[in-house]
Parts: C-alpha cells; structure tokens; sequence
C-alpha cells in the first residue's frame, strides 16, 4: 500500500515539473515556417490534442516518468506546419483591449488637417496663366509675367547713340533770273540719300556728324535749242539734336556744300551741242524734327528703328560760270558761248525717311 501511494507521489511530481518547464521555454517566431520535424517513434510521444492554448503555450506529451527525471528541463520540440498558426490568427490575450478598425484608422475630428491648404503640384486652374514644364524637375511652373515698363521713365541711350541712314527729297527755291536758260519755273527738286551717326551725348543733348548726297535734272529752250542742267551736292554736316521725348527730336545741322553743275545746250547726241562743267561751294544750314514711328521704344537696347525727318533752311552757294563749247569730236568755234553766271543759292525744305540702328 505504501509503495502505490510513493509511486502515485513520483508520477505527479513530475508531470508538474514538465508543465513547468514547458511553460519557461521561449515561444518559437512564427514570421519563418519552421521545417518538418522528424517522426518520432510512435512508443515515446502521442499526438498533441488538437485544441489549442495559450499562445506560445507547448503541448505537453505522455511520455513515460522514467525517461524524464524531476527538476530536470526537457528538450523543446519542433512544431509541424499543421501546428503553426499564422499570425493573424492568434486570438488577443485578456489584457489587450480589441479595438474596431475603422475607430483605430480614423483620424481625429477635432485636430485640423495640416494639408488640406497645401494645392496638388500637377493641379491646373482655369483662372491660372499659361505653364510651361520644367523638364529638370518635371512639375509644371506658371511662366513669368512680362514686366510693363513706362518708355518715358527709360534712358534716351539708344534713341540717341545710333547709327542712321536715310532717303529723302529736297525742294530749292531758283530765284536767280540767270537761271532762265535752264529752269522754266523757280523751283528744284532733288533726291538725296544721307547717312551718319551720333558721336557724343550728355543727358538729352546729342551731337551727329553726317554726309548727304543729293542730286537733280532739269530741263529748258535756249534760242530755239533744248537745254539740261544738272546739279550733284555733296556736304559733310554736324548736326545738334535735343531729344525732348523717346518719339521727338529736334535739330539743327550746320554743312558746308561743294556744288558740280553740267550744263548742255543742244541735242547731246548730236556732235554739235555745246556743253560746260564747273564747281561752286557754299554753306547749307537747316532746322528739322524727327518723329520716331516704329521701333523699340525701350531705348536700353539697340534696335533697328524708324524716322520720318521734316526740315527747313537756306542754301547760299557761289556762282557756276557758263561758257558754252563743243564737244571735242564736234565742229570747232572761234569763240565760245557765254552765259550769265547762276548761282543755285535759296531756300529749301526736305522729307526724309531714316533706318536707324
């Protein structure tokens, strides 16, 4: 009898040790499957009931009291791919408070959301002006607003400091009765051609030194005879100008003249006509105004620009001499033919049209 009640004491003592150290063994991760174990022999360890514990809890098999001593820790077991549970299944322990989802993702009503102000980079307004992509950073960014600037609050720098060329026409006055021979009414008409630049400046004040070509033909009777006269002005001018708006200047041009005149009475192709060739020099002096109207009117930058050129003045010039001879290949005379001497000297008016760069 005693003996049983030893017996049954052992048996106990070690089923309690068992649990024990089953319980003070470390879980297994479960994020990593573990390989299958090998089968152990069916005499030693019985199958695991199937319900499960807690978690991490190891089953506890019926081996034999004599192949496990008391007080003496056990060997852990490998745990088959039926065993593992996944980890989303593992109930929550009794401590952990189960919360709803939708309460745990929800953020809270009261906090204000720091991004709600904050506009998406590739948004588009209607009202927005026109984008361009930056192709370094690949977001769209709003293209520059071109800046208005007042012309009259610019420098007169380019207005001013250019290089000009231009083509006009020029109106004389022919008051010299000598003349007659040549004009049949007072007035010469010219075409000239005129270019220049500006060679010093000082706040709107200007100074230019230019050339102007100029040319005409005119035609008359001379005892029962055709005459032609043809006068070429070539001058070298220094001309002041005041720039009183970025579109207007004022002038004023000072040049002296050297004046070529051919005269011919008679038909120039035939051998008889008479012909003459003399020059005469004198002073041109003038006033005008310019009117710029196209163009930059940004006078910082040099830019081709247009003028329209209106001036006034006087021409007074000495006298061309007339003697009248032959040609060299035509019939020889005794004496030459004179005329009384004219001079092309009297008021002018011009129009012209410059280009200036």
């Amino acid at each position: 009898m005693k003996l049983l009640k030893r017996s049954a004491l052992l048996s106990v003592c070690s089923l309690v040790s068992w649990e024990a150290s089953a319980q003070t063994r470390a879980p297994e991760p479960t994020s990593k499957q573990a390989p299958a174990p090998a089968a152990a022999p069916a005499s030693d360890v019985t199958a695991a009931p199937s319900t499960p514990e807690k978690e991490g809890e190891a089953r506890v098999s019926t081996e034999s009291p004599k192949s496990a001593q008391p007080n003496e820790r056990a060997a852990p077991q490998k745990k088959t791919d039926a065993e593992i549970e996944p980890p989303g299944d593992h109930p929550p322990s009794d401590s952990q408070q189960v919360q709803p989802l939708a309460e745990k993702d929800a953020p809270p009503s009261e906090r204000p959301n720091p991004y709600e102000d904050i506009p998406h980079p590739y948004q588009i307004e209607s009202a927005a002006p026109i984008h361009v992509i930056d192709t370094s950073k690949g977001v769209k960014t709003p293209a520059p607003k071109k800046e208005k600037i007042n012309p009259s609050t610019l420098p007169f720098t380019y207005h001013q400091r250019h290089f000009d060329l231009g083509l006009g026409f020029k109106v004389q006055s022919a008051r010299d009765n000598s003349l007659q021979p040549f004009v049949e009414n007072e007035v010469l008409g010219a075409f000239s051609v005129r270019g220049g630049g500006v060679v010093w400046t000082t706040g709107s004040l200007a100074l230019a030194v230019n050339a102007e070509f100029d040319t005409t033909t005119v035609n008359s009777n001379v005892r029962y005879e055709s005459s032609r006269l043809n006068l070429t002005g070539l001058n070298l001018g220094v001309e002041a100008r005041h720039h009183f708006h970025h579109r207007l200047y004022v002038s004023l041009r000072l040049a002296p003249v050297a004046e070529y005149a051919v005269m011919r009475i008679g038909d120039e192709h035939d051998s008889a006509h008479l012909k003459d060739n003399n020059w005469a020099f004198g002073a041109d002096a003038r006033g005008g105004i310019a009117f710029r109207f196209a163009g930059s009117s940004d006078g910082r930058k040099r830019l081709p620009r247009a003028w329209v050129l209106l001036e006034a003045g006087g021409q007074l010039m000495s006298k061309h001499d007339v003697s009248l001879l032959p040609e060299d290949d035509g019939p020889q005379r005794p004496e030459p033919v004179e005329l009384d001497s004219f001079t092309s000297s009297g008021a002018l008016f011009a129009l012209s049209v410059m280009a200036s760069y």
